[in-house]
C-alpha cells in the first residue's frame, strides 16, 4: 500500500510507485508500455469479503480481467523485469503470475505471517517484509524481511536485525536495501494519525543480514520510502509530517520537505520522468522539483490521494482513498495527463465496493 507504498508504497508505493520500490530500472517503468492498470482490492461488498486484483485497459471502466486465485488480503503489487506480476497478501504469501495469466505460476512466503511490503531488485530477487505491527497496530510481535531468488519458494536468507518493524522497504540501483522501521510504540501501522516520533531506517549491502548503517537523523515514524534515479532516498515521516532526503550512503538528510504540516501525513511518494517528486497529503498531491523543498504545483483530488503510478506516456494514476488509509466505497482511479492539475479522466471501481488502498501498478 505500494506501496504502504505502495504502499505502500512504491509505497505506496517502485521508484514509479510508492507501494513497491523497484530498481535498475523500475520494473513498472519497463512494463508501462502496455499501459494496463492493475488495482488491488481488499475489503467487503454486500457483507462479503472481496479479495481480488482488477485489470483495466486504458479508457475502460469495466475490468478486462479479474484475478482471484492466490489473492488474499492483497496489499502490494509490483512487476519484475520480465513482466511477472507479484501480489503480496497481508496473510503472508506472495503469488506470482506470468504475463497475461490469472492463476499463479507459484507462490512464496508463509501463511499468517502478516505480509506488508514488497520490492524487486534488478536481478528479479524479491524482498518480502513481514510486519505484524503494520497489519495490526496492537501487535508488537517483531517482523523480518525475507529475500527470494527468482522462481524460488524458499528464501535465500531472512533479515531480522534492523528489520523487526519493516513499515516500508526500497532497493537502490546498486542493490542497497533500505528498511523503514516503526513499531507500535511510535504510532505506526494502520493508525490514521500517528502522534509519536521515533523509528529508524536500516541500510543493508547486497546479500547482507546485518545493517551497514542506520539512519535516525530526520526520521520520525517513517511510513513510506522511494528512491530517485540517482539513488537519493526519500522518507515520508508520519510523526513530523515531513519528507527527508538522503544522498546515497548518508545518515544525515540533505534537505527536508515540510509536507504541508498541519496534521496531514505524507505516505505515498512517486516520481515522474523528469524527476519531480509527488507527495500525497490527504486530498491534495504536492509536486516538488528535483532538489527543491518548495512545491511548485498542487494536484486536486476528489477524495484522499493514495498509491500512485506513472505510465510510460507520463500519465499519473492515483488510487483515491478516504482518510489516507481506507478507500471511499466508490473511489475512482484518478488520471492526470502530463502537466494537468485536475483529473483528465477516471476509472470507476465497482459500486458498493469498500476497498483498502492496497496498491496500483502498470503492467502488460
Amino acid at each position: 500500500m505500494t506501496v504502504r507504498a505502495l504502499g505502500l508504497a512504491c509505497v505506496l508505493a517502485g521508484c514509479a510507485t510508492i507501494s513497491s520500490p523497484l530498481i535498475a530500472p523500475p520494473a513498472n517503468a519497463l512494463m508501462a508500455r502496455s499501459e494496463r492498470i492493475y488495482v488491488a482490492i481488499a475489503g467487503t461488498a454486500h457483507n462479503k469479503t472481496i479479495d481480488e486484483v482488477l485489470v483495466f485497459s486504458p479508457g475502460r471502466n469495466a475490468p478486462v480481467e479479474t484475478i482471484r486465485v492466490g489473492v488474499s488480503g492483497p496489499d502490494a503489487l509490483t512487476f519484475d523485469g520480465i513482466g511477472n506480476l507479484y501480489v503480496g497478501n497481508t496473510t503472508g504469501t506472495v503469488a506470482v503470475y506470468a504475463p497475461g495469466q490469472t492463476k499463479p505460476s507459484y507462490s512464496f512466503g508463509m501463511a499468517r505471517q502478516n505480509g506488508w511490503a514488497l520490492a524487486i531488485d534488478g536481478s528479479n530477487n524479491a524482498y518480502w517484509a513481514s510486519c505484524p505491527t503494520c497489519v495490526n497496530g496492537s501487535n508488537p510481535k517483531p517482523g523480518n524481511v525475507s529475500v527470494y531468488a527468482p522462481g524460488k519458494t524458499r528464501p535465500s536468507y531472512t533479515i531480522t536485525k534492523g528489520a523487526a518493524y519493516p513499515n516500508a522497504i526500497a532497493v537502490s540501483h546498486t542493490g542497497t536495501l533500505y528498511v523503514a522501521n516503526c513499531d507500535v510504540h511510535y504510532g505506526c501501522g494502520k493508525q490514521p494519525y500517528p502522534t509519536f516520533a521515533g523509528g529508524f531506517v536500516s541500510a543493508f549491502a547486497p546479500g547482507k543480514k546485518t545493517p551497514a548503517y542506520t539512519i535516525t537523523d530526520g526520521i520520525s515514524a517513517p511510513n513510506g520510502m522511494a528512491l530517485d534515479d540517482t539513488d537519493n532516498l526519500y522518507v515520508a515521516n508520519a510523526g513530523s509530517h515531513t519528507v527527508t532526503v538522503y544522498a546515497p550512503g548518508s545518515k544525515t538528510p540533505t534537505y527536508t520537505i515540510w509536507a504541508n504540516g498541519g496534521g496531514v501525513i505524507p505516505r505515498f511518494l512517486a516520481f515522474d520522468r523528469a524527476g519531480n517528486l509527488y507527495v500525497d497529503v490527504a486530498s491534495t498531491i504536492f509536486v516538488y522539483a528535483p532538489g527543491s523543498s518548495g512545491e511548485f504545483a498542487q494536484l486536486a483530488s476528489v477524495w484522499g490521494a493514495g498509491p500512485m503510478v506513472f505510465d510510460d506516456s507520463g500519465n499519473l494514476y492515483v488510487q483515491t482513498v478516504d482518510n489516507g488509509y481506507v478507500a471511499n466505497p466508490k473511489s475512482p482511479i484518478l488520471i492526470f495527463a502530463p502537466g494537468a492539475v485536475t483529473p483528465t479522466s477516471i476509472i470507476r471501481l465497482p459500486d458498493n465496493l469498500a476497498n483498502a488502498a492496497a496498491g496500483i501498478a502498470i503492467g502488460p
